[in-house]
């Protein structure tokens, strides 16, 4: 089997609309499937979709997103993976592209363009990277690949030890930070998923930008971490990100008196100044220490 999409869902009306999107996919090269995991805490509503042979619906039990989709993920049969928020829908001929990729790059991660959408606006952005290969330092750095417009390889989803419940909200991030640093991304040119941004979000933010440092930090411990980095800095600008990053770093840990890791993040942080060489008096790597960073996807 090509295609597993988890779809966790706590019971929004626009459940239909987000599976139907991938049983309706033009689709004729292998076969996929579709698991609704229901963390509603009660039956879900009988639907017509729920009677299709490539269709399972599985229970959690109020246990959130990151339970949800980890036990989605391994009842799933496909190759791939694909995580759908309920109020989400895959864009016609999505699978059909992964899979044509698939076919030139058997990647372990594979992306496309997100387009937001809201009711009562037009002409809302596409979100995409657009970069292939080790995109190490552009994830760290705060670059945001959505949910809905990836596919990630089964096998290496568990290496990768699939999502952290503990680090909700932001659990997809993490996991995104850790599989970069093992693994290369492929982009490819084309829409395939809507997300709704005018719907209610059932996520509580408060505590995502603390939870993105911590796990931040777990990720800069990763054996491959500054290999992978700095490797995938391949312009003044992501060199000086990275310079920013070990900084940032080395301030946070002092302040948690984590002094041994502070040391460590600084001499790193030295290390990629020094590699930097002649990058480090031009402009553009000023730029990417100094500024806050804002989204180069959009």
């Amino acid at each position: 089997m090509f295609l597993t999409t988890i779809i966790p869902t706590i019971g929004r009306d626009t459940l239909e609309r987000a599976v139907n999107s991938v049983l309706n996919q033009a689709f004729e090269a292998d076969t996929l499937e579709v698991i609704v995991v229901n963390d509603t805490g009660h039956p879900l509503t009988p639907e017509p979709w729920m009677d299709e042979p490539n269709v399972q619906v599985v229970t959690t039990n109020k246990h959130r997103q990151g339970v949800a989709r980890n036990v989605g993920a391994a009842m799933g049969h496909g190759r791939y993976l694909h995580f759908l928020d309920d109020d989400d829908w895959m864009a016609p001929g999505a699978v059909q592209a992964f899979w044509d990729a698939v076919q030139t790059n058997p990647a372990d991660w594979i992306y496309g363009r997100a387009q937001l959408m809201e009711a009562g606006q037009d002409n809302l952005p596409q979100i995409g990277l657009g970069r292939s290969g080790n995109c190490a330092v552009h994830i760290m750095a705060g670059e945001w690949i959505p949910m809905g417009s990836y596919i990630v390889s089964n096998k290496s989803f568990f290496a990768a030890g699939g999502f952290n419940p503990l680090a909700s909200p932001g659990e997809d991030i993490a996991f995104c930070r850790h599989l970069a640093l093992d693994a290369d991304f492929l982009s490819i040119p084309v829409n395939v998923v809507f997300l709704d941004r005018g719907g209610h979000s059932s996520t509580d933010y408060s505590l995502a930008l603390e939870l993105s440092r911590r796990y931040r930090e777990r990720a800069l411990d990763h054996q491959h971490a500054f290999s992978r980095l700095t490797t995938s800095a391949d312009d003044p600008f992501w060199k000086g990100r990275l310079s920013r990053i070990y900084l940032t770093s080395t301030i946070w840990n002092v302040k948690e008196k984590q002094l041994t890791t502070a040391a460590t993040r600084l001499g790193r942080g030295l290390l990629v100044n020094l590699f930097s060489g002649f990058n480090l008096f031009t402009r553009s790597f000023w730029q990417g220490v100094l500024s806050t960073h804002t989204s180069r996807t959009v």
